[in-house]
């Protein structure tokens, strides 16, 4: 997208890429501010209104002819609606569809393995194998 942007608008390099550069950093600044509104308010609401940002934000594209305009469009209203509907908006939202079906979290998987490790290690190397002089797998 980017050599796309400097072959249309004759751009420098370094005024290209500040919407994208924006952008980055208002979905960095939002993230907290919409995960506190999706613990407040619900996640469903959220992602419309992210979804509404993003339709305004490709609006505001669809008709720039200023790098000020690409700026709000792509570095305000898409960095920020990325926050409000993107992946983890989702992953919230469908996880509450199937509440008795969660697993421990990573943390509680991670913290102790089932046999130790130096079982494991045994059982997966394959310097147990026959060919490298291991005993043979019964």
């Amino acid at each position: 997208m980017l050599p796309a942007f400097l072959q249309a608008f004759h751009w420098a390099r370094s005024a290209a890429v500040l919407p994208f550069s924006l952008a980055m950093v208002v979905w960095g600044v939002m993230q907290p501010l919409t995960g506190a509104l999706a613990d407040r308010r619900g996640t469903r609401p959220l992602i419309l209104g992210g979804i509404l940002c993003n339709t305004l934000g490709f609006g505001i594209l669809g008709t720039a002819q200023s790098l000020w305009q690409i700026v709000l469009g792509f570095g305000v209203l898409i960095g920020a609606a990325n926050s409000a509907c993107g992946s983890m908006m989702w992953a919230l939202l469908i996880a509450k569809w199937f509440p008795g079906a969660r697993g421990p979290p990573p943390s509680a998987c991670s913290r102790r393995p089932r046999r130790p490790p130096r079982a494991c290690w045994r059982r997966c190397c394959s310097c147990s194998s026959p060919s490298m002089g291991g005993a043979p797998r019964r």
